[in-house]
């Protein structure tokens, strides 16, 4: 769960920071104190989206630094993801720091080291679950629907999925694969000649690996075969001696017998003798070296000539087929695959239907066991979510999980889903028709429908914390009490934080932060966090209510007695 967050530089604060405890965390102040500040920075830290860089001061550097224990329930999850990034846990926590420039420009580290944005949003995908206004328009969305109502069928379908899914990647690989096949084949005769052409202009070059890199060598060394020729000369003079004077080799000989007496009577020229033995040897092949200059340099204007063809002839195949020799054996390859298909035009093109059809028809029996265990869950949940409602002050509301087979379904149209899209029914009051909740929740019912829909999921997921953001929004009367109470439950094997206008929704919360606006010196306005106690909290919600006298207080306090 979170634990600690700080924010620097942003708003109207210079630094913020605040822990958070297990259980029921509520934040509340007047409106435009910065309320909403919480969820931003927290959104930024996981690299959600979030208001937080626009919020960020002038020319400052902005910085949210949050903080996560590793609680049982998520450890080992947390621990894979860090581990895949050779990120160490310590102290059994792990700190994200977030910062964005003034030029709009994001630092990111986990435990110290630097860190893609990836890794923190997978991070926080791991830890938080964000619910706002948001959710409930992605509430609205069939394919928002589907995901939760899958969620709740747990383990199983998700299995059978990840099977849909990936038979569903290979279906729509081997029908690309044969659509491109029957493109061929309307212009099969002239790719065969050009293919045949190709393969014939590469393998009649008889190319082989570094051919282009030893031509080269040996044209720059044919062109200065001149200037070689008079170096070598020089060489050979002076290894060779003059008419009075011995070879370089002789005299090294002489010398290295000489020493090699001295070192009888001195041990210590030992060393200096086999250092000119050795020196002996190595002149020895630099004259054998030299030597063997005079074969190289035996050539014709013709050879040259024909060199500097051939260097233009793999020019020019580099230019039509790849600009290195390996990448022309590659093109050759590709092509010759590209011709057995057109070639073995029918048996190809039986094959790959063969194995569509053979694909199609295990899409279809996993999908249907995954159509199984939708149905043998839809009256579960839609139960579970009617009770929800209930709880919620919708008891006249009914909810159903409307399934849907998709018609005339073929290998067009395999999908990831299955064979079916399921969609959110409600009928909000007795005798009106079920119709998809877009069309006839008001904005309160959404709210308290999101909320139903979460805490029946919430059971299902991992996620150790979750954020509400003005979940009262449309709401009011008996209604908040249900709300708050639906929150308070989901706090007893969750971390939540709510965000709230709620003098209701307040009284039910464990822990409470007050965020106010202070200013100081009458000169500048800075936004603090406090967390309240006792009589602090009475007062809070007494302002809440609107009425800080003494009835308001004692209004308050019976809110408080009732509710925590």
């Amino acid at each position: 769960m979170i634990t600690e967050v700080s924010i620097k530089n942003i708003s109207l604060a210079d630094k913020i920071e605040f822990n958070l405890n297990e259980g029921f965390n509520v934040f509340t102040g007047e409106t435009g104190a910065g309320k909403s500040l919480v969820i931003a920075a927290i959104a930024f830290a996981f690299g959600m989206n979030s208001d937080f860089a626009r919020l960020k001061k002038e020319g400052e550097t902005a910085q949210v630094g949050v903080t996560i224990a590793l609680t049982p329930g998520i450890r080992e999850t947390l621990s894979a993801i860090l581990d895949e990034s050779a990120i160490e846990v310590e102290d059994d926590e792990i700190i994200i720091n977030r910062s964005i420039t003034p030029d709009s420009k994001t630092k990111n580290s986990v435990n110290g080291v630097k860190a893609p944005v990836m890794l923190l949003n997978k991070i926080g995908r791991a830890v938080v679950e964000i619910s706002g206004q948001n959710d409930e328009l992605l509430l609205l969305e069939p394919k928002a629907q589907f995901e939760l109502s899958d969620r709740y069928c747990g383990s199983a379908l998700a299995e059978v999925k990840r099977e849909i899914a990936a038979l569903c990647h290979e279906l729509k690989s081997l029908t690309a694969e044969r659509e491109e096949l029957k493109r061929s084949e309307s212009d099969r005769g002239r790719q065969i000649d050009l293919y045949s052409y190709q393969i014939n202009e590469i393998k009649n070059a008889n190319l082989y690996e570094n051919e282009d890199a030893e031509l080269t060598e040996r044209v720059d060394f044919l062109k200065n075969a001149e200037k070689i020729s008079q170096i070598k000369d020089e060489i050979s003079a002076l290894l060779d001696g003059g008419d009075d004077s011995p070879s370089v080799s002789a005299s090294l000989s002489r010398l290295g017998g000489l020493v090699s007496k001295l070192a009888q009577f001195d041990r210590s020229f030992e060393n200096t003798a086999a250092a000119i033995n050795d020196a002996y040897y190595m002149l020895e092949d630099v004259s054998d070296g030299i030597s063997g200059l005079s074969d190289r340099l035996d050539y014709s204007e013709e050879e040259l000539n024909e060199k500097i063809e051939r260097l233009q002839a793999i020019s020019q195949l580099k230019r039509k087929y790849g600009a290195t020799i390996p990448e022309i054996f590659e093109y050759l390859a590709d092509c010759e695959k590209k011709l057995a298909l057109l070639e073995n035009f029918e048996q190809n093109y039986t094959a790959i239907n063969a194995k569509i059809t053979e694909k199609f028809s295990k899409y279809m029996k996993t999908a249907e066991r995954a159509s199984k265990i939708r149905k043998e869950n839809k009256e579960k949940i839609e139960n579970a979510i009617n009770e929800e409602l209930a709880t919620l002050d919708m008891k006249n509301a009914s909810f159903r999980l409307a399934i849907n087979g998709i018609e005339n379904f073929s290998e067009a149209s395999v999908n990831a889903n299955g064979l079916e899209t399921v969609e959110f029914h409600i009928c909000t009051n007795p005798g009106t028709p079920y119709a998809p909740i877009a069309k006839i929740a008001s904005g309160g019912e959404m709210s308290r429908i999101m909320l139903a829909v979460k805490n029946i999921l919430s059971s299902y997921s991992n996620v150790p914390s979750v954020i509400f953001d003005e979940i009262d929004t449309g709401i009011g009367g008996f209604t908040l009490n249900a709300v708050g109470s639906k929150l308070r439950s989901i706090s007893a094997t969750k971390q939540v934080i709510c965000v709230t206008h709620s003098p209701i929704i307040a009284s039910f919360g464990a822990h409470h932060f007050l965020v106010k606006k202070d200013i100081i010196n009458g000169e500048k306005t800075a936004i603090s966090f406090v967390k309240l106690k006792g009589v602090e909290i009475e007062g809070e919600i007494a302002r809440m209510l609107g009425n800080d006298s003494e009835i308001g207080i004692s209004h308050a306090r019976e809110l408080l007695s009732k509710n925590k």
